[in-house]
């Protein structure tokens, strides 16, 4: 769904600014964090979207 490089990318920035905030994370679990809560997201993105187009119900089923 994103590119490797834009989620290496976040991950650095992140790794570099977390500490300051008085949080470590190991960059690996944040990589891990990230790509499921990207996921997550994205996949209601999705459904949203499918479901405003008009032809599914909430459920998924489709309009006759």
């Amino acid at each position: 769904m994103f590119s490797q490089e834009y989620l290496s990318a976040v991950v650095i920035i992140l790794v570099a600014v977390l500490p300051k905030l008085g949080i470590q994370v190991g960059s690996e679990e944040l990589t891990g964090f990230l790509q499921a809560v990207i996921t997550v997201v994205g996949g209601i993105v999705i459904m949203v979207r499918r479901f405003k187009k008009g032809d599914i119900s909430v459920l998924g089923a489709k309009k006759v």
